[in-house]
């Protein structure tokens, strides 16, 4: 009797992903060989040996602007407002960029490129934006710039607080971090920055971790979030945080399993922690992370899979709903601390986080991705690089006013918070 030989076809499980097409002066024949860690990218060609370094694709979104990078040098502009959508080709490698209704600006540690007005070139290696004004840094100092590149202003560091390395806008504050690990906020609603908020120094704040990856403040200057970086440069699985205004501290943290997923640091407080409540997130660790731009009580992160704290068995048996991507949600606020708002998958459809912005979160898609369960998510559909979707309690409410806006986001916090009185309250004023 013959045997019988069957080929299942499993092409259907494959999906091709996008490429790009990256010039590299190697001659000859050469081979490749990826690197273990930091997407290096070894190539040989017999007579030499050249690394390329990955660079992830860029995305900003700001004052319902959102910039998103298509190619090395091309980059997608959708204006929210108007929905309108530009293409921007930038004739450098670019670092970085930052959108505002009125410019889009572009980096890469030597050179400015400054769109919507003409501007002169100069060095900076990481820059922020805030009305008609550039931030930028230079050794123990921010520079306060005009479009045209003229230093209008100097906020100065001392040799104790270290560079400044990290900026970031929110509303009318600029948080400014070191790579000594200090953090300081200013007020940039008057004609020149003030201090808020006195240099801090995060290691007497949050004693043995480590430096900061990321600073943010909210839109009243007075929380700041921080992303921890390990020795090892690897994210932490913990988020910081810091009340302005009381001079405490908060952690949360993703591994946390007894507890309510919050350590209260303060001098002389115990350590209290708590079961994180969805059992998914015990793997994971911050990847990006923002406040909302208007709502000061409203904070988001995204949070990604851990590499290597799983063995090659536990990969393989690990359960198909587990997702690696997930969107958080909080209210932060001094009565309640933080307490966890909402918390979903990242659609499959979508690249990354780009913000968010009462009433909605807003996303990067995935080039050449179609948009997968529009309906059921109420997903909005803006340009083919990026995507706006509701928050929970604001599907099915489409644009609706201000009032009605304010008083769903007080009806969301309150439930949040277990205050079904006070959430009542809110649902009358709901048209």
């Amino acid at each position: 009797m013959k045997k019988k030989f069957f080929i299942v076809s499993v092409v259907r499980h494959w999906n091709r992903l996008p490429g790009e097409v990256v010039k590299c002066a190697i001659p000859g024949n050469f081979q490749g060989q990826w690197g273990s860690r930091k997407n290096l990218l070894a190539v040989n060609n017999i007579s030499s040996v050249v690394i390329l370094s990955e660079q992830a694709m860029l995305s900003h979104f700001h004052q319902q602007v959102a910039v998103v990078q298509v190619s090395p040098n091309l980059f997608n502009v959708t204006f929210f407002s108007t929905g309108t959508t530009h293409s921007l080709r930038v004739d450098m490698n670019v670092n970085g960029v930052f959108a505002t209704k009125d410019a889009v600006v572009f980096w890469n540690g030597k050179q400015v490129t400054v769109f919507e007005c003409s501007g002169d070139t100069f060095r900076s290696a990481v820059l922020s934006v805030h009305g008609e004004n550039l931030y930028t840094v230079e050794p123990y100092r921010v520079q306060v710039r005009t479009w045209q590149g003229t230093v209008k202003q100097l906020l100065v560091f001392s040799e104790a607080e270290g560079n400044p390395c990290l900026l970031d806008v929110c509303g009318n504050f600029l948080a400014v971090g070191t790579d000594l690990a200090h953090f300081k906020i200013f007020d940039l609603s008057r004609r020149e920055a003030k201090v808020h908020c006195n240099s801090k120094n995060f290691s007497e704040l949050f004693p043995g971790l480590g430096g900061i990856a990321s600073v943010k403040c909210n839109a009243n200057g007075n929380k700041v979030s921080i992303l921890v970086s390990k020795a090892d440069g690897n994210i932490d699985s913990k988020i910081c945080f810091y009340d302005v205004e009381t001079d405490k501290v908060t952690l949360f943290d993703f591994k946390a399993e007894h507890g309510n997923g919050r350590e209260k640091l303060s001098s002389g407080q115990g350590i209290d922690k708590s079961v994180v409540e969805y059992p998914e997130l015990h793997s994971h660790i911050p990847a990006c992370h923002f406040w909302d731009q208007s709502e000061p009580r409203l904070f988001v992160c995204e949070a990604i899979l851990e590499t290597g704290l799983r063995s090659p068995d536990q990969k393989e048996n690990q359960a198909e709903s587990t997702m690696d991507v997930w969107i958080i949600s909080f209210f932060s606020t001094e009565e309640h601390g933080l307490l966890l708002q909402d918390s979903f998958p990242l659609p499959s459809s979508y690249q990354v986080l780009l913000g968010i912005e009462v009433p909605n979160y807003y996303f990067a898609k995935k080039p050449g991705e179609a948009e997968k369960g529009q309906a059921e998510s109420g997903s909005v559909k803006v340009s083919q690089m990026v995507a706006r979707r509701p928050m929970r309690d604001f599907i099915g409410l489409g644009d609706c006013d201000k009032t009605t806006q304010d008083a769903m986001l007080n009806f969301s916090f309150y439930l949040t918070a277990g205050d079904m009185d006070e959430a009542f309250k809110s649902i009358k004023l709901i048209k």
